[in-house]
């Protein structure tokens, strides 16, 4: 007989519905950007998400790189507009390497069903002011994942970036951000 798993307290329960929530963005984003005919949260613990496309089913596996120490969810409420100088954009974009660093090194102590992507979300958004310098960064920040994962993409500034498949640098990009989403 299987035991029962624990209950989850209450602020843990909270926090899991919050990364559900999270992976269930990433998986819609992912999945328009790949024009997907479907997509669905697998209730497993890895993957985290599917796609469907014409020619076959996808599995990835997501995870958001942020600034050290943010967690999810700690915000206050909303608080209206807030002031966001220029100088705070760069102090993201200068994040985005341990960022990367930091996530792509926690999934790669995980195991994982083959043929598994990973998508990584870049939540360290410039308003596009550093998108050139960027994606080579992106690029580089998620070579470690390259032999661990089928493919390798990166969400940053509205694109789906790939930059990884079996093993070898590509560079494919799909918008996932429309106008009407804002």
């Amino acid at each position: 007989m299987m035991a029962k798993p624990a209950r989850l307290g209450a602020a843990s329960a909270a926090r899991q519905l919050i990364w559900r929530s999270c992976d269930a963005w990433i998986a819609s984003r992912v999945s328009s950007a790949l024009s997907s005919k479907q997509v669905r949260l697998v209730p497993d613990e890895r993957p985290d998400f599917e796609i469907r496309s014409a020619e076959r089913v996808l599995q990835f596996e997501a995870t958001e790189a942020d600034m050290e120490g943010r967690r999810r969810g700690d915000e206050p409420d909303d608080e209206g507009w807030q002031p966001d100088p220029v100088e705070e954009w760069r102090k993201r974009f200068d994040a985005i390497p341990a960022a990367l660093d930091r996530v792509v090194s926690k999934k790669l102590g995980k195991d994982y069903p083959p043929g598994t992507a990973l998508v990584v979300y870049v939540n360290l958004g410039c308003y596009g002011a550093y998108l050139k310098e960027g994606i080579p960064i992106l690029q580089t920040g998620t070579a470690a994942a390259k032999d661990r994962f089928s493919v390798v993409f990166a969400m940053w500034e509205g694109v789906l970036y790939k930059f990884w498949e079996d093993g070898a640098a590509v560079s494919e990009q799909w918008p996932y951000a429309r106008p009407d989403d804002i």
